[in-house]
């Protein structure tokens, strides 16, 4: 457990970090679709949807990368000392969990707002 919560807190700030680019992501795509609107430009879903997740998903690829480096310091400080490197799968777990339910959130707005 000791070994764990030393690891906490890099978990909490690699999930603030992702939330708060994915925030800008998603300002960044209401102001531009705003503009277009604004200036009676035509919208392209599809363009909006190509440029914007695949921006969101390199955003994930490395948020991924970050936290898979993460729990392997984790399984081998586990490891060293004598524990199961099992035990590191609550992070992986946790960090899967919330991901899926922060993309459900997201698409649920999105479809509210078409």
């Amino acid at each position: 457990a000791q070994i764990k919560e030393k690891y906490r807190p890099a978990f909490a700030s690699l999930e603030n970090q992702a939330k708060s680019r994915l925030s800008g992501l998603i300002g960044q795509a209401k102001s531009e679709y705003s503009a277009k609107k604004a200036n009676g430009e035509s919208i392209s879903y599809g363009y909006f949807y190509n440029k914007y997740m695949g921006a969101a998903n390199s955003m994930e690829a490395s948020t991924d990368a970050a936290v898979k480096s993460v729990i392997s310091l984790v399984r081998k400080e586990l490891e060293a000392n004598g524990y199961s490197s099992s035990y590191a799968d609550e992070f992986l777990k946790q960090y899967e969990s919330s991901k899926a339910a922060l993309r459900n959130s997201l698409m649920a707005e999105v479809k509210a707002a078409l």
